[in-house]
């Protein structure tokens, strides 16, 4: 409908401005309506000139106080915080400020124009506080105080917006729903979940009985619902929430739904860390396949969805599984960043680490390592922590290597090799204690590693363990991260 009104209302635009003129009212409302069509088809560039000129007509003809004028001033604000530059947030700041001052003064506090601004306004705050902005308003009132966060400012407007929305529409109404799950977010960021908790399940509670349990508001609600459960790692209560959101979803929006891939990948990471590993295994591979096919193998979300894979294979000790995906993360990054970036040596050295943990893959982990090692010693120096890290791994792997070749030539047999703590002869030839080893805590003779061949225990050599042992839980990118619901702005 929208790529039918845009010429409608642009030929709508050039015949009043030629028959009425430029700063006609009726003019005016056709450049307003015409910039909004524009805004709402992500055209942002043709969408500003429009509001600019429609604001500085108004702003003569009308004056400032003018309903007209502080639509325009609030379409613009607007604009300028969905641009999302810093310096077009600050610019919004400003404009919705005065907004809010004036629709007040002219409208009243209760006018759902006036609560309307100011809910763009907070929404504006709420996303400064999450990138760690600063607000630039000089207002005197005392949401603006400078001695306020973003966030806190955000939270003042929430509630008045809650309190007279509650008081003007009711407190099932759309509007005033949408006014409590924003607060609920405020909260939720600044880390209250208990005040932020109630409002999402009241929140939720009413769509489910205005709008019905499967309207994609409702199913916001209860996403953010859940997702506050597993950010307060009360996993048994997000568990089946997240799944009921999920099917809701993938209903709604289909499986490539950017929300339903969101969704799949967060239930795997419940699942996950809940050790329902057969689970999250099925629900990481099946995220994986959707983002490879939606995004391509390169991108930054197929490169994640991979590594979540190869994290729970590892988990599982399923190494054979975890190399493939580490190679493949490898060869992404080089392609996107080139062989020298330091997120191509991340990947380097995790897959290093891995190959030796497979065992029996010590050619191509030395190979790696060693790759690896000259990058880093170029790129960072030969003092830098990474570096002497990936130093020592090598090391680690060169010997366990020459063991390994020694061992099947005196033996004939096969072998595999493990870390083990605390060898002594009272321990049987076949038993060996594994674990993983921090080495900022330990001297160079306190890491030994045995190697067993056929059941037989040969002699232990002293090594230093040249790395740290990974998370035992992997943080998904999706951690903590909650639906903020936008503003309808109406023509």
């Amino acid at each position: 409908m929208l790529t039918q009104a845009e010429p409608l209302l642009a030929e709508c635009l050039a015949m009043r401005r030629q028959v009425l003129g430029r700063t006609n009212a009726q003019t005016l409302t056709s450049m307003n309506n015409l910039a909004m069509v524009y805004q709402e088809q992500k055209n942002l560039v043709k969408a500003e000139p429009l509001f600019l000129d429609c604001l500085a007509q108004r702003k003569e003809s009308l004056g400032i106080n003018h309903p007209d004028t502080l639509q325009s001033l609030h379409n613009l604000g607007s604009l300028y915080k969905e641009k999302g530059s810093a310096v077009e947030r600050e610019k919004a700041e400003k404009l919705l400020t005065e907004c809010l001052d004036h629709r007040k003064i002219v409208l009243g506090v209760s006018h759902p124009n006036t609560l309307m601004t100011m809910e763009t306004l907070a929404m504006l705050l709420q996303s400064q506080g999450n990138t760690g902005g600063t607000s630039t308003s000089s207002s005197s009132n005392v949401v603006n105080k400078p001695t306020l966060s973003p966030l806190q400012r955000a939270e003042a407007l929430f509630k008045d917006c809650l309190h007279h929305r509650s008081i003007v529409l009711g407190t099932d109404h759309p509007h005033t729903l949408r006014a409590m799950n924003n607060l609920a977010v405020v909260y939720q960021t600044q880390g209250d979940h208990d005040q932020a908790l109630p409002l999402l399940r009241e929140c939720y509670e009413q769509r489910k009985r205005v709008l019905g349990p499967t309207n994609a508001q409702t199913v916001s609600a209860l996403t953010n619902l859940a997702m506050l459960y597993k950010v307060k790692g009360d996993y048994a209560q997000a568990e089946p929430l997240l799944f009921q959101c999920y099917v809701q979803r993938k209903m709604l929006s289909g499986p490539t739904h950017a929300e339903t891939m969101q969704l799949l990948s967060v239930l795997a990471l419940v699942y996950y860390q809940q050790g329902e590993l057969p689970r999250a295994e099925a629900m990481f591979a099946e995220s994986l396949a959707l983002k490879r096919e939606q995004f391509g193998p390169s991108h930054a979300q197929t490169l994640q969805a991979m590594s979540d894979l190869a994290i729970l294979y590892e988990e599982q000790k399923k190494f054979t599984d975890a190399v493939p995906l580490h190679e493949e993360i490898l060869q992404q990054k080089k392609l996107s960043f080139g062989v020298n970036h330091r997120e191509t040596l991340s990947a380097m050295y995790t897959l290093g680490i891995v190959l030796r943990s497979a065992g029996k893959q010590w050619v191509r982990a030395e190979e790696v390592l060693t790759e690896c090692l000259a990058q880093q010693k170029t790129l960072l120096g030969i003092q830098h922590a990474d570096t002497i890290r990936t130093d020592r791994l090598l090391q680690v792997v060169k010997v366990e290597r020459e063991k390994e070749a020694k061992a099947i030539a005196a033996q004939g047999g096969k072998k595999k090799v493990v870390v083990a703590k605390n060898v002594s002869s009272n321990v049987p030839p076949t038993t060996t204690t594994s674990t993983t080893v921090d080495t900022t805590s330990l001297s160079p003779t306190t890491v030994t590693v045995t190697t067993v061949v056929e059941g037989q225990s040969v002699d232990a050599v002293t090594l230093v363990e040249a790395f740290s042992p990974r998370p035992a839980e992997k943080k998904s990118h999706v951690e903590g991260e909650m639906v903020m619901e936008n503003v309808e702005n109406a023509l």
